[in-house]
């Protein structure tokens, strides 16, 4: 078990292993479906979890808030989390859901429900259902946009974290955020 779990690369990638793979790995189908539903339970509790009232002011604690939620999903899922003035999350919003390769993105779509919460500044964060957390020309360009389109309506971006298989991507850490970022 703890083999195929490190050879997954954790729980997220063990949830993303197709029946064939598992099979392989010697699990009978009464097996694997005791895994699938363990799994499942596993996630369902994390995510009943709420995003915590204290700041996140690091691609660390964005990782560790949103890994969870977004590591395992099987197509990209876009989100927006509102942050208040002292950078605690406000909640979470579903922007874009897409496929296994791409999810399209509208700066108005990731900026309306912010306006609505009085958001003072933003933390966005999707998946990359292939494990690997590194940015597409498509997420640089996007990135790019929703900069500008917050610094017109006045509501910081303080990062863009791309979630993989136990790992992300900052875009602030990387020094590729088009402005703002977290408070040094």
């Amino acid at each position: 078990a703890d083999a195929l779990l490190q050879a997954a690369g954790g729980r997220a990638g063990l949830a993303r292993l197709d029946d064939g793979a598992l099979s392989a790995a010697g699990l009978s189908r009464v097996a694997q479906q005791r895994l699938r539903a363990a799994l499942a339970l596993h996630f369902r509790l994390q995510e009943a979890i709420p995003l915590r009232a204290a700041p996140i002011t690091s691609s660390v604690e964005a990782f560790a808030a949103l890994g969870p939620r977004l590591g395992r999903l099987r197509v990209e899922h876009f989100i927006a989390i509102p942050l208040d003035a002292k950078a605690r999350p406000m909640g979470a919003h579903l922007v874009a859901k897409g496929t296994r390769t791409a999810c399209l993105v509208e700066p108005a779509d990731a900026y309306r429900p912010l306006v609505t919460d009085g958001a003072v500044s933003v933390l966005y964060a999707h998946n990359h259902p292939s494990g690997d957390p590194s940015p597409s020309v498509e997420d640089l360009a996007l990135t790019a946009r929703l900069g500008r389109a917050g610094a017109l309506l006045g509501i910081t971006m303080v990062d863009h974290v791309i979630v993989g298989a136990g790992r992300c991507f900052s875009f602030r850490d990387a020094g590729a955020l088009p402005s703002g970022g977290f408070a040094p």
